[in-house]
């Protein structure tokens, strides 16, 4: 019996992050529909509620009212075999 394919949550404000994101976990072999963006920690929160990820990719919110830590940490309240990879990336006019 094959298991599941891993689920992955990428929540990042940016588009072209999670595009480029998902480019690469698609590069590694994972399938797309596995993969889910999000724009804010509020959304994937209530995706996580009804189908958990298996990974979180997740931007650190450090402005918003949910960080991206606290995110990780709800999810892992029901679902703690969850892993966390935290990025950041700023725009500059460089």
């Amino acid at each position: 019996m094959a298991s599941a394919p891993l689920q992955f949550f990428v929540v990042d404000p940016l588009d072209g992050v999670q595009v480029f994101a998902r480019r690469l976990l698609e590069g590694y072999g994972f399938r797309s529909e596995a993969i889910h963006c999000f724009s804010d920690p509020g959304s994937a929160l209530i995706e996580a509620m009804d189908s958990p990820p298996d990974f979180l990719i997740t931007d650190w919110f450090g402005k918003a009212d949910m960080t991206g830590v606290a995110l990780y940490e709800h999810i892992r309240n029901g679902h703690p075999t969850c892993r966390v990879g935290f990025m950041r990336f700023q725009v500059t006019p460089e």
